[in-house]
Order: structure tokens, then sequence, then C-alpha cells
């Protein structure tokens, strides 16, 4: 059990290391939406300033949405946030693994126990 079980902690503990940053980024309390919120700010900014008259909030949501540097994050935030789920996933299955793994050796010792 001790070399299964180590080989599995050790891909538990990569498959985490590399959740980390996603999980501070889009997780609970994440990074994501404030770097989101600056981003747009900037964009409606460049577009307020680079108009000749004056531009309703409206039109400056649309055009900041629009922008081609917005549409680009959000589609890396979804290759990101798909990583993220995938490693969560990974994480679960590891957890699981190792849980089963466990209860085998018990059971075994168990049953040497009674033999």
């Amino acid at each position: 059990m001790t070399d299964d079980y180590e080989a599995l902690l050790t891909s538990l503990e990569s498959v985490l290391h590399q959740r980390a940053p996603l999980y501070a980024r889009y997780g609970p309390g994440g990074t994501f939406d404030h770097s989101r919120k600056a981003l747009l700010a900037a964009i409606k900014n460049e577009y307020r300033n680079g108009a000749a008259t004056r531009v309703s909030e409206s039109s400056l949501d649309d055009m900041g949405h629009a922008d081609e540097r917005y549409i680009k994050f959000v589609e890396g935030a979804i290759d990101e946030r798909t990583r993220y789920a995938l490693l969560d996933a990974d994480a679960q299955v590891l957890e699981f693994k190792m849980q089963y793994l466990k209860a085998k050796t018990y059971e075994n010792a168990q049953l040497a126990r009674m033999q």
C-alpha cells in the first residue's frame, strides 16, 4: 500500500499545485472579477477620452464589452476555468482513490487477523 499511496499523494500534490493559482483567480474571493472590471474600466476610459462628443454610459458599456481586448480576456478566462474544473475533478478522483486504498488496506488487515 505504501508505494501506491505515496504515488497517489505525489500526484495529488502536483494537481493541487497546478490548481492553486487558478483557485486564487476563480475560486471564492478570487481576483477574476476585479481584473475584469479594471480592464473594462480602462477600455471605457480610452473610448471616452478618444470621443469627440459626449458618449452615453450605455454606449461605452457596449463598446467596452465588444472590444477585442475584453473579448480575448474573457475567452482566456473560459479556457482557464475549464482547466480549473478539470484539475478540481482530478483532485477529487485522487482523494477518492486514496480513501479507497486506505479502506482496502484496513479491510485486508482485519481479514488477516481473522485467519
